[in-house]
């Protein structure tokens, strides 16, 4: 007898989507990633946040991102060192308010400690004692961060250099985020292989040229891949749900247009996620008709993103295994529990690499021998 509940074996048959949906998601995930069409911005501005007696290194390098941002990008900039919770909630509510615009941008720097509770969520703070312990004040962001939603048509954008900072932005309810590491991983305390330093070189390398979060975050992975990278962390990159990646580029005296942009879809990737799906489809439906659909039925610029399929199974509908580049996956939308996050993987699946092997290979001349279990 098994011990789990038999509903552990079972699925509600209203989490399923039909096989359009599951394509049309992948369309809109590629066109938030990469926005071909974007509003260019009226105003951007940034402020940056570190502790008083956070470490001075830090500090400094926060200044130089900041420099960063006036000399390439022209984009007005503010340091803000916390003294009191209390007055950072409400500097943060103010920098809110007065950028919720039409084509205003307002970007969130973090540069310092933080930890992450499962209960609490993320908490800043900006050194420890002598005894490892936190050093107030400490700021419980995940409690406070709806307090950047805009109402009206402004955006925030976070950027986050701290350890677990990867769970400063609510999966797919807050701001888009771009973190030096997973809510899960620590970040680098050295500054020569930090985020920050590392986005202040893609940055000066990109010279205010269109790029999406995305696509930055993307390369900064890639880059972590050929070992050209300074990196040891990969950044955590988390889109706001419904909206393209938010474009960076050189600001200028023109009334905020919409733009286009050549074709930047990225030739090489090395981060994918797995995942799966279940999809409404005929049980009498044959293999050749899957087939069919996989490559007729997919928009062409969705099959064009190194897409695989893994395994396609019934379920009582049907459940598809497949990969996806993790840029494009940061950007799709979640928006039923059709959808299943497995892992993190490198690589395509490594078995259909070689067509010959089956799985009954392993087992020719011991079907006498005791099982392993």
């Amino acid at each position: 007898m098994p011990t789990k509940p038999s509903a552990a074996f079972t699925r509600s048959p209203d989490i399923s989507i039909p096989p359009q949906q599951f394509a049309n998601d992948l369309q809109d995930a590629i066109n938030r990633a990469i926005p071909g069409v974007y509003t260019s911005w009226e105003r951007v501005r940034v402020l940056a946040l570190h502790f008083a007696n956070t470490p001075d290194d830090f500090v400094d390098l926060e200044q130089f991102l900041l420099k960063t941002f006036e000399d390439v990008y022209a984009y007005e900039t503010e340091s803000y060192a916390i003294e009191s919770t209390i007055k950072l909630r409400d500097k943060l509510i103010d920098f809110r308010r007065a950028g919720d615009k039409p084509n205003h941008l307002n970007i969130i720097v973090y540069s310092g400690h933080s930890d992450f509770d499962p209960t609490l969520g993320l908490t800043l703070f900006g050194n420890f004692d002598k005894r490892g312990n936190q050093v107030e004040p400490v700021f419980e962001w995940s409690r406070n961060e709806g307090i950047l939603d805009c109402d009206n048509h402004g955006r925030v954008l976070l950027i986050f250099d701290s350890c677990f900072s990867g769970a400063a932005s609510r999966r797919k309810k807050g701001p888009e985020l771009v973190a030096a590491s997973d809510s899960l991983k620590q970040a680098s305390a050295d500054v020569m292989t930090c985020f920050t330093k590392a986005l202040i070189q893609k940055l000066k390398d990109l010279a205010g040229a269109p790029k999406s979060i995305a696509e930055i975050c993307h390369e900064l992975d890639r880059e972590i891949s050929r070992g050209s990278s300074i990196l040891l962390v990969s950044p955590k990159h988390i889109g706001e749900k419904g909206r393209d990646s938010i474009v960076l580029e050189r600001l200028t005296n023109e009334r905020p247009t919409k733009k286009s942009r050549r074709d930047s879809m990225p030739k090489e990737h090395t981060q994918y996620v797995q995942m799966s799906v279940h999809l409404k489809a005929d049980q009498d439906i044959s293999y050749g008709d899957w087939e069919k659909w996989l490559t007729t039925g997919l928009p062409r610029s969705v099959k064009h993103i190194d897409i695989e399929v893994q395994s396609i199974c019934p379920t009582p509908d049907f459940v598809v295994i497949f990969t996806i580049p993790r840029i494009f996956w940061d950007c799709l939308d979640e928006q039923s529990s059709a959808y299943n996050f497995i892992a993190h993987v490198s690589g395509k699946n490594c078995l259909q690499r070689q067509p010959q092997l089956t799985l009954r290979s392993g087992n020719v001349g011991a079907e006498n021998r005791k099982p392993l279990f």
